[in-house]
């Protein structure tokens, strides 16, 4: 969409339509609506954006985008939080084998226990039938 240039006569008035009505306490589509009446044909951001850009412009002390650098004074260091070890791909841990003697002795020591303990639990439940 090419910009619009108006004529400086009638982006005065607009301008000082606009301005009125903000000063006045009014809401952005009130100061659009006298914009409008006054010869503005954007939209309301765009009159939002030309107001503020005179601000900052003129001296005044008009809104600042983006994010400042650095922290406030007062204000103490975020402390960052310790990085994690990174996550392994797929496959076996380096230390099952070296600790465990390889996976079918550790299969048959969950094996063991889980049975031993259903057994336990079975042959207390025939005692107590006795």
């Amino acid at each position: 969409m090419p910009k619009v240039s108006y004529a400086p006569n009638v982006k005065a008035k607009f301008i000082a339509a606009a301005s009125a009505a903000r000063s006045a306490g009014k809401p952005w589509a009130v100061a659009f609506s006298a914009a409008r009446e006054a010869g503005y044909n954007g939209s309301l951001p765009g009159i939002m954006q030309m107001l503020r850009g005179l601000k900052a412009k003129s001296g005044k002390a008009g809104r600042k985008l983006g994010r400042k650098p650095g922290r406030k004074p007062g204000r103490k260091a975020i402390v960052k939080a310790v990085p994690i070890a990174a996550k392994r791909g797929p496959g076996r841990p380096p230390k099952v084998n070296a600790e465990t003697g390889g996976i079918e002795a550790l299969v048959s020591k969950v094996v063991s226990e889980r049975v031993g303990a259903i057994l336990e639990k079975a042959i207390a439940a025939l005692e107590e039938l006795r």
